[in-house]
């Protein structure tokens, strides 16, 4: 049976799918080398990208000469063509950059208009930290931060 393209964006535009850029990295013990981050996440092909993170939302990067693990921050658009969603994930260590992050996203998106893109597309959410993120996801409400303790 066909797959229904009532909810996947108009033909001629693509958002893309999963794209990834290289970073230069040096490990803890000095190696220099080129790691592999994800600058966007389709969900709908491939679901299973996010288990790669890490519990703070850091994208894993291995030294091929010692093998030392970094966990790297990187954010990255998620994408939910399906669901009509896309959402620009910032990890909780770029929190203070939220903003200009997104300004980037959206300068990035206004350099290459497409008659194509979807609506949705071109207001993307902005979920900070894993939390939010699977809010964003599974609907789940955020737990609000805890009261400060007050004084007698």
């Amino acid at each position: 049976m066909a797959k229904s393209t009532k909810t996947r964006p108009p033909a001629g535009w693509s958002s893309a799918g999963t794209t990834r850029r290289e970073s230069y990295c040096v490990c803890p013990k000095g190696h220099r080398f080129v790691a592999e981050l994800f600058t966007a996440v389709d969900l709908d092909e491939q679901p299973e990208l996010l288990e790669i993170l890490t519990d703070a939302g850091l994208q894993p990067a291995r030294c091929p000469t010692c093998a030392a693990d970094l966990a790297l921050a990187e954010p990255f658009v998620v994408d939910q063509p399906e669901r009509q969603r896309r959402a620009l994930f910032v990890p909780d260590a770029l929190a203070h950059r939220e903003l200009e992050l997104r300004a980037e996203l959206l300068a990035k998106f206004a350099a290459n208009p497409s008659p194509y893109a979807p609506p949705y597309a071109a207001n993307p959410a902005t979920v900070v930290g894993v939390a939010a993120l699977q809010a964003w996801l599974f609907g789940e409400a955020a737990a609000p931060a805890p009261a400060p303790p007050r004084e007698a």
